[in-house]
């Protein structure tokens, strides 16, 4: 699979830094992966967020998946991406090259 597509891991910013959160960049976290396509989340970070830390943008089309949870011991949530979205750690996304 590494020739086929790239690994993109999430990440969580300073929760007490009231400048990371409340934009419009959706975050999604594995709370959200109840459907197939995301085109938004329950949480979203600002381009603050993304400028000042290792958070990446997942383009649409991806392909994301829960890595980490306890969902995992029932389900393995899959959905792709209509927008670009960002991710936490619990997740991955695939794009494909």
């Amino acid at each position: 699979m590494r020739f086929l597509v790239d690994f993109v891991s999430g990440g969580t910013p300073n929760t007490n830094n009231r400048a990371y959160w409340g934009g419009d960049i959706p975050w999604v976290s594995p709370k959200d992966m109840k459907q197939d396509e995301i085109g938004d989340a329950e949480d979203h970070v600002t381009q603050v967020a993304l400028g000042e830390t290792t958070l990446r943008t997942v383009p649409p089309g991806a392909v994301l998946v829960v890595v980490r949870g306890m969902i995992l011991a029932h389900s393995f949530p899959v959905a792709v991406t209509t927008v670009p979205v960002t991710i936490n750690q619990d997740m991955k996304a695939l794009v494909c090259r």
